[in-house]
């Protein structure tokens, strides 16, 4: 579909005036069930060890999003604007540390525990993941804003109401999601070494996205007044909206940073293996570059033909009929970052 939007307006800056010295409080989430937990508890081990630094308070997620919230902004106490937020967990379970620092000049440190670890990998580089030290002593705090996504059905009642700081992807992504959370490939995944769960990835992922049909959708809102449907409709393999240049372990979007006051969608609607091989071979060594959508903006779409969309790597169904409405939040969320531009 051919989309036409205003140009990106300018950011006064893609950082904050704070720094590290404006904050006193470390409030470390944990995921009881998160897939890397080796990984995951050395993140919360090292965490841990910063009470020379801050006050660190330590709170485990909920399966209830909201509910873990409530808990996480609870335990940051009165002063929220001193409080670091840091989810020792996968992108997915991130979402109640971004919703409690939403809007409140809190700050999220998003490390390195996730599985796909893309808000991580955008935020440090590699060789700053590992100290701590390094980066309280020469971290920024960038200035972003997270993608909501609100999914309601086909006679108005929410589905889903996420808020994600990296992504919501639709069709291939949603699959690959899907076979990754799949309880035998995460039990298999425990006994194998990093190159091992990388290649059972990659295999259960191929697998999935080989198997997937095209999803259809109708964009716009439509007509209340019940009049024929004209709207226009797209078939796609892949639909993804990114805040990020950094998604899918190694993928790379050229055209979308954290810090830019924009989001970025990116798809494809090849109905070949080989269309598919094409947009996987871009996205993991020149890039994908994808159509901007500014702030204030936003992409509203109806489902036709039923697929499963994923956010932060959770994966959720989608069925014919369900409206869904994409943008960027309003409120700003700040995130610590090593790099010249998140």
């Amino acid at each position: 579909m051919e989309k036409s939007f205003e140009v990106v307006p300018e950011q006064q800056s893609i950082f904050s005036d704070r720094t590290i010295a404006d904050y006193s409080r470390l409030v470390v989430v944990r995921h009881p069930t998160v897939s890397n937990k080796k990984r995951a508890d050395k993140e919360y081990e090292a965490f841990q060890k910063l009470d020379h630094h801050f006050d660190v308070v330590s709170v485990e997620t909920t399966p209830d999003i909201l509910e873990t919230t409530a808990i996480i902004e609870d335990a940051m106490g009165d002063n929220r604007d001193e409080a670091v937020v840091a989810p020792a967990t996968g992108d997915g379970g991130s979402e109640s540390s971004v919703r409690a620092t939403l809007g409140n000049s809190a700050l999220l440190w998003k490390w390195k525990a996730g599985h796909g670890d893309n808000i991580g990998r955008q935020s440090f580089q590699m060789s700053h993941r590992g100290n701590p030290g390094y980066i309280l002593r020469h971290a920024k705090i960038a200035r972003t804003k997270p993608v909501s996504c609100v999914v309601t059905d086909e006679n108005g009642n929410l589905k889903y109401d996420f808020v994600a700081l990296d992504l919501v992807g639709f069709g291939e992504s949603g699959l690959a999601a899907q076979a990754l959370n799949a309880v035998d490939h995460r039990d298999e995944r425990q006994s194998l070494t990093l190159l091992e769960q990388a290649a059972a990835d990659a295999r259960v992922t191929a697998e999935a996205i080989k198997l997937g049909e095209p999803f259809s959708v109708k964009w716009g809102e439509k007509d209340p007044s019940g009049q024929v449907d004209d709207r226009e409709e797209n078939t796609y393999k892949e639909l993804t909206y990114t805040n990020l240049g950094r998604i899918a372990w190694l993928g790379h979007v050229r055209n979308s940073h954290l810090s830019d006051a924009k989001m970025v969608e990116i798809s494809h609607s090849s109905r070949t293996g080989i269309g598919s091989k094409l947009f996987f071979a871009r996205l993991y060594t020149i890039g994908l570059t994808g159509v901007d959508i500014p702030d204030g903006e936003s992409v509203d779409f109806d489902i036709v033909k039923p697929t499963v969309m994923q956010k932060g790597g959770d994966h959720f169904n989608v069925a014919e009929g369900d409206h869904v409405h994409i943008a960027r939040t309003a409120e700003e969320v700040l995130v610590l970052s090593t790099r010249k531009r998140p």
